[in-house]
């Protein structure tokens, strides 16, 4: 097996931090990808994170996964002051990615979990402090949507272009919302959803650092409930990782269950 750099981007990372394989026969066996962030505000453990892409059939995987960890420990070497995690992606059912991930020194330590929950219409339980105003919208104003844009970039650590291509997207979709809760200071909290096949899904919720522990969070998934059952949705769900376990808690206080493991994460802590 032949590994060399490629001569152009690849898998979106120039060719310094990419990787094509070559079987003996110099047909094309497979790419791999160093994706670099820095994500205090999601990881304040370990804000530094590599995430390795590997597209290739099984006979590569184990050499593409070598040479894009070597690059990942080299790319980390100019930030060691930074505590940092080198990780993948793995499918559930993907026992062989599994296994080779282990060999390479990887813990399957992480999941994506899909919640959900069976929506029933009743007053929202909770109230929010006094002068904190909840709020709803489309993001139809340029303004509002550019300074979503912005905390979305920065909280989900993805570049402009993701972020502006995403929120062009999810409100495309049937019955799109920004859920906000407001205060004096300005924005407490926010979540996006909408609803296909009958299904709503949360696709993504913050709450600011000074705000939370103080019932913004679950006041929005009430708000969320009560606005899909408004418009005839009676079910609800949304992903979220296992090690987000404040976010978990929430989600299981607001009524929701997790039903199924849609994506494995096999990491390195450095």
């Amino acid at each position: 097996m032949l590994i060399r750099h490629p001569g152009e981007e690849t898998l979106g990372q120039p060719p310094e931090n990419a990787f094509v394989a070559y079987d003996s026969h110099g047909r094309f066996a497979g790419a791999a990808a160093v994706h670099e962030s820095y994500n205090e505000i999601r990881f304040p453990d370990r804000p530094l994170r590599y995430r390795l892409e590997i597209s290739c059939p099984p006979e590569s995987f184990g050499t593409l996964v070598g040479a894009a960890m070597a690059r990942a420990m080299q790319m980390r070497r100019e930030h060691m002051e930074v505590p940092a995690r080198i990780y993948m992606e793995c499918d559930p059912d993907d026992e062989l990615r599994q296994t080779e991930a282990k060999k390479h020194g990887f813990t399957i330590d992480d999941e994506m979990i899909k919640w959900r929950k069976t929506l029933q219409r009743a007053p929202i339980p909770i109230a929010l402090e006094d002068g904190w105003v909840a709020m709803r919208d489309t993001l139809a104003d340029e303004r509002e949507r550019s300074y979503f844009c912005q905390r979305f970039e920065k909280i989900m650590g993805v570049e402009e272009v993701y972020a502006r291509s995403w929120v062009r997207e999810k409100r495309a979709l049937p019955r799109f919302q920004r859920l906000l809760v407001v205060n004096r200071d300005g924005l407490a909290g926010e979540m996006a959803l909408w609803a296909e096949n009958r299904v709503g899904e949360i696709g993504y919720l913050f709450v600011t650092p000074e705000c939370r522990r103080r019932g913004v969070g679950s006041y929005l998934f009430e708000m969320a409930r009560e606005q899909l059952i408004s418009e005839g949705i009676r079910e609800s769900v949304f992903l979220a990782p296992r090690s987000m376990t404040a976010l978990s808690r929430r989600a299981a206080a607001a009524g929701y269950r997790s039903v199924e493991s849609v994506t494995l994460y096999a990491g390195i802590n450095l």
